[in-house]
Formats: structure tokens, C-alpha cells, sequence
């Protein structure tokens, strides 16, 4: 007999489209429903899942009793330490104000060809938009005799326009996801949003080259966004510091950033992207501040990691789908605001590289180093904007970039996005204000 075990549920719908330059490219429909268990015996687990039509075709002590073997058949780890809460998860129903499924399939493409059309601006040649949206209920249960289940809606769109001069090429792209129904396309003015997208790829086509070299740097709310999340919150996740592969391992109540600086992760919050309930261990969802005041105050945190880095159990443990076993993942990922406005930081800096956006780059949570490359930039001159800069990089340590944020702003924006690792992709959110870095090495984009 296993010491423990707990199982999950997924039943969901998801529909996408995708227009590419006015024209629609692909249509898809998805229903799943699977099953899966994890059990507990002597300290190791095993992990069994299955796919079903429905879940009263469901064989669930099949799934069990195949999930119990595959434990007790596992070395023994007579050291294994698992962390008990005394928080328990409860069953809810989130309701939107218009479900996507009820949405007629003609009205949303059009939207997307409307979001095309408002793109070409100035020189831009081609377009994809690309629509998702996906409802799914989620239930847990433990030996323990817990059980709990909460239906979600996600609905977002993205977007990408592509300005051409020549043999030059620039690329402007925009996105909207939330745990919202269709009405988040209004709420967060969307087709607006494509109109500047299209402005923002044809303006490129006329910046110029970044400066080389160490200036102070102003990061807009999604790159400082980028940022904290993966150069300090991939950090913060606990397997990853077990496994000795993070520069915050051992540096619990140290000092590791400048006192302005405070990150949160809470998958609490509603209508975000990465918002949930409670996790795949039946954690219920809270705030977990990980740095406070320049503090390092805590980790994310499954139960077996909670253990491993003696710190608590945090509500980040999920997987990408009932067939993935879980892994201790961010959700919504964010620095909180000072009280600087934008204007007050650009006329403080005097001179130095104001940057937007993110175009993606490298980061090594035990090095502590990152790369990342802006979507456009400008310099500062005398407190104000001056040249506009495309193919801009920035690169540094983590630990020494914390300690030299020396202002936030007053304007925190959260941006939706995919977050991968170990072969699977979670939705989450990033957010920061305006972030003041008094130095940063700058570059171009393949510096």
C-alpha cells in the first residue's frame, strides 16, 4: 500500500484561428479529457495517465493501481521529506461576460481581418493574427480525502506586422491573453493596439543602431516585466534551487537587490493569464513575495522542494496537461511600483537608453547572467527621447542589475505569455513599472 496519492482531471475545448494577411490560414477544434495520479511509496513516486471520451468511461482505480506499481517499483529514497499545509483547496466556478464558445466563428474572423487591415500602416507588407480561446474544468482529489474543481475560461489574441524597405525587415508584435471571456478583446482595446503595432514596424524601418556600451537604462513595464521573470523568477523556483542550479540558493534573508525592489508571484489574481485557483498539489492560490525590499524572502516552492529548501509550500506546482508529471512553475510574476512617474526618471537620468518591449534572449538561473533583446529603444538626451533604436540588446548579472534598480515608476502594466520548462509551456503573466537601472551593458541585438 502507497503512503499517498492525489489525481487530477482536465476536460477541456480549445479553438484557434489564424489569418495571415487578410486571408484566413487555419481553423482548429480541440476537445480532451484525461486522468492522471501520482503516488507516493517509500519516498518515490510513479506517475501514470490516461486519455478517455468522457470521464464516466473513466477506469480510475485502473489509473491508481497502475500509478502505485510504478512507486513501489521506484528505488527508495528513505530521506524523502514532504511538506504538509494545513490549507485546503475549494471547488468554485469563475463566470465570464460573453463565453467565446457562444460567439459565432464568421464574428471572429472578422475581428481578425479588421485587426489586419487597421495594421497596414506606413510600409508594412504582411500581417498574422492568430485567436485562442480554451475552457476547461480542472479537478483534484487526495488520499487524504481532499477534493476540490474550478471551471476556467482563456481567451487572447496576438499579433505581428512585418514593414519592408528594400532588402529591410522590421517586426512589431502585440498580444492580449487573459483568464477573461471574449470580452477581453474590447476591455483591452485590441484593434486599437494593431494600429500602433503597424506604426511601431514601419518606424523601425527608419531608427538606427544602438550605442555600445554601460548607460543608465530605463526598461519599459513589459521588458522590466521580462526581466524579473526570467532572470529572478526562474531563479526563485525551488527545484531548481535543490538541483544547486540557482544564484539564489543559500541567500535566504540576504540582501540581493537594491531596497526599492519588491517581487511578488500570485496566481490569485483574476483576469490575469496566469491566474488559477489552486495548483496541481490542491494548494489554494496566494501571493509569495520572493524579494522584499532588496530581501530575498522566499522561494517557489512544491511540497518536496519546500523541503528541500526548508522554506514553505507555495502554490506553483502545475503541469501542462494531465499527461506531464508537474513542475514547480511561476504564474503571475511582477515588480511592485515605486512612486517616480516616467517624466521624473527621464528628467533625472539626464542621459542615457530608454527601452521596449522584448524580443526573447538567454538567461542561466545558475550563472546568474541574461541576455535579452528589446523590441525598439531611444536615447535619452537631457531628459527627453531623442533617437529612435532598433536591434537593441542588453545583457548583465542578475544580482548586480538588482542592486543598481534605484527607481520605479508609479505605472504597473502586467503582459501575458507562454512560459517553457522541461518540455512544457504554462500560461503566466509578467508585470513591472517603469524600472530605472543606473547601469547596463548595451548593445546591439547580436552583441
Amino acid at each position: 500500500m502507497v503512503d499517498f496519492f492525489e489525481s487530477v482531471s482536465v476536460v477541456s475545448d480549445t479553438s484557434s484561428i489564424e489569418v495571415e494577411d487578410g486571408e484566413v490560414e487555419d481553423v482548429k477544434s480541440d476537445s480532451s479529457c484525461g486522468f492522471s495520479v501520482r503516488a507516493l511509496d517509500d519516498g518515490s513516486w510513479g506517475f501514470a495517465s490516461t486519455s478517455v471520451s468522457d470521464l464516466g468511461s473513466l477506469d480510475m482505480e485502473g489509473v491508481v493501481e497502475k500509478a502505485c506499481r510504478l512507486a513501489e517499483l521506484s528505488p527508495a529514497r528513505p530521506g524523502f521529506k514532504s511538506v504538509e499545509i494545513d490549507r485546503s483547496p475549494s471547488s468554485m466556478s469563475l463566470d465570464v461576460e460573453v463565453n467565446p464558445r457562444f460567439v459565432e466563428l464568421s464574428e471572429k474572423i472578422d475581428y481578425l481581418v479588421g485587426c489586419h487591415n487597421e495594421a497596414l500602416q506606413g510600409r508594412v507588407k504582411s500581417t498574422k493574427f492568430t485567436y485562442t480561446d480554451s475552457e476547461f474544468e480542472f479537478s483534484y482529489s487526495n488520499s487524504s480525502g481532499e477534493e476540490a474543481s474550478y471551471n476556467l475560461v482563456r481567451t487572447g489574441v496576438s499579433g505581428k506586422a512585418v514593414a519592408k524597405e528594400g532588402d529591410m525587415l522590421q517586426t512589431a508584435g502585440e498580444r492580449v491573453y487573459g483568464s477573461k471571456g471574449y470580452e477581453i478583446l474590447e476591455e483591452q482595446g485590441f484593434r486599437e493596439l494593431c494600429r500602433d503595432l503597424g506604426r511601431k514596424a514601419d518606424s523601425l524601418l527608419d531608427a538606427g543602431s544602438p550605442p555600445s556600451g554601460q548607460y543608465p537604462v530605463i526598461m519599459d513595464p513589459e521588458l522590466a516585466g521580462v526581466f524579473i521573470h526570467e532572470a529572478v523568477g526562474h531563479a526563485s523556483e525551488g527545484d531548481l534551487v535543490a538541483m544547486d542550479n540557482s544564484i539564489l540558493k543559500g541567500r535566504l534573508g540576504s540582501q540581493v537587490g537594491s531596497d526599492v525592489v519588491t517581487v511578488v508571484d500570485d496566481p490569485s489574481l483574476k483576469g490575469n493569464f496566469g491566474y488559477y485557483p489552486f495548483d496541481w498539489e490542491g494548494v489554494p492560490a496566494e501571493p509569495t513575495t520572493i524579494i522584499e525590499n532588496g530581501v530575498l524572502k522566499g522561494y517557489l516552492n512544491s511540497r518536496e522542494s519546500a523541503a528541500q529548501t526548508m522554506s514553505p509550500v507555495t502554490p506553483n506546482f502545475r503541469s501542462q496537461s494531465y499527461s506531464n508529471n508537474p513542475l514547480v512553475r511561476m504564474s503571475n510574476t511582477y515588480i511592485k511600483p515605486g512612486d517616480w512617474s516616467l517624466e521624473e526618471m527621464l528628467e533625472d537620468i539626464g542621459s542615457g537608453v530608454y527601452l521596449r518591449g522584448s524580443r526573447g534572449g538567454q538567461v542561466s538561473s545558475g550563472e546568474g547572467t541574461f541576455q535579452f533583446n528589446a523590441e525598439d529603444g531611444y536615447t535619452i538626451d537631457g531628459g527627453e527621447l531623442d533617437q529612435h533604436l532598433r536591434d537593441v540588446s542588453l545583457s548583465g548579472r542578475t544580482l548586480k542589475t538588482l542592486l543598481n534598480i534605484d527607481a520605479l515608476a508609479n505605472d504597473l502594466e502586467y503582459y501575458p505569455g507562454f512560459c517553457g520548462k522541461g518540455g512544457q509551456g504554462v500560461p503566466v503573466t509578467d508585470g513591472g513599472p517603469h524600472t530605472r537601472v543606473s547601469n547596463l551593458l548595451v548593445g546591439g541585438g547580436d552583441s
